[in-house]
C-alpha cells in the first residue's frame, strides 16, 4: 500500500522526461480548456466535420458509401434512412 511516507521514493523514481511529457500535457489541456471557452462555436463546428468524415472513411472500409451531403444529414438525424447503407451510416448519430 502507497501512503505519504512512501511519496517521496516513489516521485524520486519518475524519470525526468516522463515529468517533462507530463507537464507539456498539462500545458495542452489548459490551452485546450482556453480555446474551448472562447471559441465554442468553432470547436461544435469541427467536430461536427470530423464527425462527417469518420462515418464517411469507417463506412468507406465497408463498402458503404453516399454523398457528404446524405451522410451530413443521416448523421444530424435530419433525415430517415432509405436503405440498408443509410440505416449503417445513421447508426453513427449518437457518437
Amino acid at each position: 500500500m502507497h501512503t505519504f511516507r512512501t511519496l517521496e521514493r516513489q516521485i524520486g523514481m519518475v524519470p525526468t522526461s516522463v515529468v517533462k511529457q507530463l507537464s507539456a500535457i498539462d500545458v495542452g489541456r489548459g490551452r485546450e480548456e482556453a480555446f474551448r471557452r472562447q471559441h465554442p462555436e468553432a470547436l461544435k463546428t469541427l467536430i461536427e466535420i470530423a464527425r462527417i468524415q469518420s462515418t464517411a472513411a469507417s463506412n468507406a472500409i465497408e463498402n458503404i458509401t453516399a454523398p457528404r451531403r446524405r451522410i451530413a444529414a443521416l448523421v444530424a438525424d435530419k433525415t430517415t434512412p432509405a436503405n440498408r447503407s443509410e440505416e449503417e451510416i445513421a447508426g453513427y448519430r449518437g457518437l
